[in-house]
């Protein structure tokens, strides 16, 4: 039921982002949130894009920054190759344990992710080791 809903909201998006209805930074920070919830490498890169014209826009719009990361993130995980932010943990099929692989954990400072408001590497680690913890009996 949620894949046809949200196909129909990123042709909704496709189609205002066409008619030139996308003027201010909350209409491009909402439409590049439908969009980071698209199934292919292109609905990531256009939620990017996106999130990027909201924080140009509206430098106070801090959460378009982490958005523009995670869109980032996505894409690239979509072409199969690792994020660079650390912002998408995902639990492989037949895994028990939750996993932010593959992650360049190289290729961004710490201080480039504090700027975009996503987590340094250790409180990411962190979360992940909570995500991983036995649950309490």
């Amino acid at each position: 039921m949620v894949g046809p809903r949200d196909d129909e909201r990123r042709a909704r998006v496709l189609a205002l982002a066409a008619q030139g209805q996308l003027k201010a930074a909350d209409d491009y920070y909402h439409a590049a949130l439908v969009m980071q919830h698209g199934r292919t490498p292109e609905d990531y890169a256009r939620a990017m894009q996106w999130a990027r014209q909201a924080w140009t826009l509206d430098p106070l719009q801090h959460s378009a920054r982490w958005l523009s990361a995670a869109a980032e993130d996505r894409y690239l995980h979509a072409l199969d190759k690792p994020q660079v932010w650390g912002t998408q943990y995902r639990k492989p099929k037949g895994q028990e344990r939750w996993t932010q692989e593959p992650f360049d954990r190289e290729a961004r400072t710490d201080a480039e992710r504090e700027a975009m408001g996503v987590p340094t590497l250790a409180r990411s680690e962190q979360r992940l080791q909570r995500m991983n913890a036995a649950p309490a009996h």
